[in-house]
């Protein structure tokens, strides 16, 4: 792994909630989701799949 890259996961493991970086996986995952007869009444939705990225992300900007 290069500096860089170190440097990028140590990050999304400090301050992602679910500590990780995402995989492919979960895309796809949310897709199979949403395409399914589980998701039949969704007619529209933002669904984040970004580890709480975006949850952390409005956060610090309410306490800025």
């Amino acid at each position: 792994m290069g500096e860089k890259t170190e440097f990028m996961v140590k990050a999304c493991h400090d301050n992602y909630p679910l500590q990780r970086i995402g995989e492919p996986v979960d895309i796809g995952d949310a897709v199979a989701y949403l395409v399914s007869d589980k998701a039949s009444f969704i007619t529209g939705i933002n669904m984040p799949v970004d580890g709480g990225a975006a949850m952390v992300g409005r956060l610090l900007n309410e306490y800025q």
